[in-house]
């Protein structure tokens, strides 16, 4: 999963602020990266053998993960302007917290 995210992290950042036709391919490579970030330390968890407070995490962090995804064309939670430059939505702030709350 690292590498994956890594790989969509190299891959976003050659494309950035290309234009618009890299619009889409940016908001794809984006969504994976923001639904697998907030996954990583579940694992982590997992493998220290605390099985409960990774399941419920991983419920959660699915729960993002289909926000994100549903988002995505509506620019709730970012959007890439014209020239291909990222942009927070509205909402992003609200899935930042989310997305780091199983931890409090």
């Amino acid at each position: 999963m690292i590498l994956i995210n890594a790989a969509a992290e190299a891959v976003a950042l050659y494309f950035d602020a290309r234009g618009p036709a890299f619009a889409l391919p940016l908001t794809v490579l984006t969504v994976i990266q923001f639904s697998i970030t907030p996954m990583l330390p579940v694992f982590f968890v997992g493998a220290l053998g605390m099985w409960r407070p990774a399941v419920v995490a991983s419920t959660a962090f699915c729960l993002h993960a289909v926000a994100q995804i549903v988002s995505a064309p509506f620019g709730w939670i970012f959007r890439y302007d014209a020239m291909g430059t990222y942009i927070r939505g509205p909402c992003y702030g609200l899935t930042r917290r989310a997305s780091s709350a199983w931890c409090f």
